[in-house]
C-alpha cells in the first residue's frame, strides 16, 4: 500500500465524519485513485472525441458517449491532473511567421547530458529537447523568423552552454505529417 493509500483512507475515515457532502468526496478519491490507473476504454472515447473538436461541450461529450456530464468532468479531469492528456490550441508554426524550423543534433559530453539538455530546454527558440541515443545524444526543435536568427542561436546561443562537442542542423523544408492521435500501446497492434 502506498504512502498516499494510507493518507487516502485517513483522510477519507475523517471526512466522511465532519462532511455532509460524500458524492463530492467520492469526486476527490476518484481523481485521486486515477494517479495510478491507465487509461481505460471510456478515456479513450473522451479523448477521441475530443481529438476530433477539443473545443466539445461536457453535455455534447456526455449524450455522444451515453455517460452523466458528471462522469465526463470528472475523467477530463483525471486525465488532465495525471499528465494523461492535455487540451491546447495547436498552431502551424510557418503561419506564424516562424519559416526556418529545424532540427538540431547536438554532441554534448555524457557526464553532463541532463544539465546542458536544461540549459538548451531554457532557451526560447527551443520547443522539444530529448536526451537520445545514437549519432546525437540531445536533439532539439528550434524554431526561428530568419536564418539570420538561426546563426545567433548557433553562434552565440548555444555556443555559450559549455560542454556541447557538436552541432549538426537539418531544416524541415515541409512538413508532411504532424500527427498527436497516439493510441494507448495495448491497442495498437505492437
Amino acid at each position: 500500500m502506498s504512502k498516499y493509500s494510507i493518507y487516502r483512507a485517513k483522510l477519507y475515515v475523517i471526512a466522511n465524519q465532519f462532511c455532509d457532502n460524500v458524492d463530492y468526496l467520492r469526486i476527490k478519491w476518484y481523481i485521486i485513485d486515477m494517479a495510478n490507473k491507465r487509461i481505460d476504454g471510456l478515456d479513450q472515447k473522451i479523448i477521441a472525441s475530443l481529438r476530433e473538436n477539443g473545443r466539445k461541450s461536457n453535455r455534447d461529450l456526455a449524450r455522444e458517449i451515453g455517460v452523466t456530464e458528471a462522469t465526463i468532468r470528472k475523467r477530463i479531469r483525471g486525465l488532465i491532473e495525471r499528465g494523461s492528456m492535455h487540451i491546447a490550441a495547436l498552431t502551424n508554426p510557418f503561419h506564424l511567421g516562424y519559416n526556418v524550423n529545424m532540427l538540431v543534433g547536438i554532441q554534448a559530453e555524457p557526464a553532463h547530458l541532463e544539465e546542458i539538455a536544461h540549459k538548451i530546454a531554457e532557451l526560447r527558440q527551443v520547443r522539444f529537447v530529448s536526451i537520445s541515443a545514437g549519432r546525437y545524444n540531445i536533439v532539439a526543435v528550434v524554431l526561428f523568423t530568419s536564418s539570420d536568427d538561426l546563426l545567433d542561436f548557433l553562434t552565440k546561443k548555444l555556443a555559450a552552454i559549455p560542454g556541447i562537442k557538436g552541432v549538426e542542423t537539418s531544416q524541415y523544408l515541409k512538413v508532411t505529417k504532424r500527427t498527436y492521435d497516439w493510441v494507448p500501446v495495448s491497442q495498437s497492434g505492437s
